[in-house]
């Protein structure tokens, strides 16, 4: 039986083990630094072509329109005011109701 210098062997042995977990750790930071990266790619807006115009837009606009002059403003806000005015009850025959105004 060789009883040899048994600490020698075991140092080997340990270097060996040591070896082995440091490439197994490496690949392990790879694999992760992989799928990191894969999330990363995932993650970010893909991108989108920026719309494409018709034109449609410039058809519906007939152009600049032209600014009114005063007096017909005038005319034209008057008539609208004069169309939101409500008539008030004030025959007392109808028998509606009450003349409040």
């Amino acid at each position: 039986m060789c009883f040899g210098d048994n600490g020698a062997h075991q140092r080997e042995e340990a270097k060996r083990q040591a070896a082995q977990q440091a490439a197994a750790y490496e690949t392990a930071l790879q694999a992760a630094e992989q799928r990191n990266t894969q999330t990363i790619e995932s993650l970010k807006p893909k991108y989108t072509p920026p719309p494409v115009g018709t034109g449609a837009a410039m058809q519906d606009n007939q152009g600049v329109q032209r600014k009114k002059a005063r007096k017909s403003s005038i005319v034209d806000a008057s008539k609208g005011v004069a169309s939101l005015r409500i008539p008030l009850n004030t025959g007392g025959t109808s028998g509606s109701g009450p003349n409040l105004g």
